[in-house]
């Protein structure tokens, strides 16, 4: 989907010589004299050297900050990231390439792409080794390692290293957020380390391209809701683990899967039984899913050495693909607009249902109003009816 990114070619270079957090001739004093320039940039680091930058805060590729147009290359050099991470946001045409980023704080992420067009993230190592342990517990790691959220276009994650991280791809914010159906992310030869937690990634609305990937992650692989439209295709899964769920959060998923390996048996898990076989789920409508609007992926029993490199080429959608892809995103429309009218109607009808409600309360009131008066004159009746004044 970043087919059309350049990031800064043919614009002006630009060379960070320093490890430092800030300061003259590092990455960030870099980024933040772009303020107004809305040309081409291109960022390279000392050829030969080792940049260890840990940062004290989060570096904001924006556009209101000159982000847009941009490249980041770690080529020549080795670049490393650790403390806090970059997020991109808000902006056009930008290529980060070639560095590692690693070792964030608690909830931080290691790269956000958030309300951006035409970003190719390549290259890059994504891992959080300091926890010592294959991922750290629940409420105490990073959050997202890559993630590409808030209605984010034509990007695309190629050839990245992710390993020791939890949460790994958050690919949509939120079941809320239904302007995510304008998403569309490619993610095409990568590496899914065998300390992976889960989202591998986790889709949501938006159209994805899932291709080309090796998976050794021995946990939760490829999950979607809120009715994402997926191709699942050419991607080696060296693991016993799950090869899709479904959380249990609202909407279907459609993938259409095609030509994967998969080393052991294919699974399917829910949140509520994650490494439930696929015939022991009661889950029918995610069965019979699977089952119509999929090919079966190849199962291989015997183990195969393969590696990223024996992997097949990433080969253009076919016709009938692409026609079987906008028939989805055209269903998948069809009842996201369905569920709203359904959702308006209920709200309509509770709100019916409250106006009733106090009607009938105002109309008790009324009708007690009456007896009230009547018990208040009672005593004087009696008074005057046997003449005691």
């Amino acid at each position: 989907y970043a087919q059309s990114t350049t990031g800064g070619k043919g614009g002006s270079n630009y060379v960070v010589t320093s490890a430092a957090d800030d300061g003259a001739g590092t990455l960030r004093a870099l980024l933040a004299s772009f303020k107004g320039n809305t040309g081409g940039k291109w960022i390279t680091f000392t050829q030969g050297q080792t940049f260890n930058i840990k940062l004290a805060s989060v570096i904001d590729i924006k556009s209101d900050a000159g982000g847009d147009n941009l490249t980041i290359d770690g080529r020549g050099a080795t670049v490393v990231i650790t403390g806090f991470g970059l997020n991109v946001f808000k902006v056009s045409n930008v290529i980060i390439h070639g560095i590692t980023i690693r070792d964030v704080g608690v909830h931080e992420d290691l790269l956000q792409v958030s309300e951006a067009e035409n970003v190719w993230i390549d290259h890059i190592s994504f891992s959080n080794l300091a926890t010592g342990t294959p991922y750290p517990s629940e409420g105490s790691y990073p959050d997202g390692a890559c993630d590409v959220t808030n209605g984010s276009k034509g990007v695309t994650v190629s050839f990245c290293e992710f390993n020791y991280h939890n949460k790994t791809m958050l690919i949509g914010n939120s079941d809320s957020k239904s302007t995510d159906v304008d998403m569309q992310v490619t993610i095409a030869y990568n590496y899914f380390g065998s300390h992976l937690g889960q989202r591998l990634p986790r889709l949501r609305y938006g159209s994805f391209d899932v291709a080309n990937n090796y998976y050794e992650s021995k946990e939760l692989l490829i999950g979607g809701s809120s009715d994402p439209a997926a191709l699942v295709r050419n991607n080696v899964f060296n693991t016993p683990g799950n090869m899709f769920y479904q959380p249990s959060s609202d909407g279907a998923v459609s993938f259409f899967v095609s030509g994967n390996l998969q080393l052991g048996a294919i699974q399917f898990c829910m949140d509520q039984d994650l490494l439930s076989p696929l015939h022991t789920l009661g889950h029918r409508s995610l069965r019979a899913r699977f089952n119509r609007l999929c090919n079966p992926v190849l199962v291989l029993e015997n183990k195969v050495a393969l590696s990223l490199v024996e992997l097949p080429r990433l080969r253009p959608l076919q016709p009938q693909q692409k026609l079987h892809l906008q028939q989805l995103q055209q269903k998948l429309h069809l009842q996201r607009l369905q569920r709203k009218l359904r959702l308006q109607r209920h709200q309509q009808k509770l709100r019916l249902q409250r106006l009733q409600q106090k009607l009938r309360l105002q109309q008790q009131r009324l009708l007690a109003r009456p007896q009230r008066q009547q018990l208040q004159l009672r005593p004087l009746l009696d008074v005057a009816l046997n003449g005691d004044f």
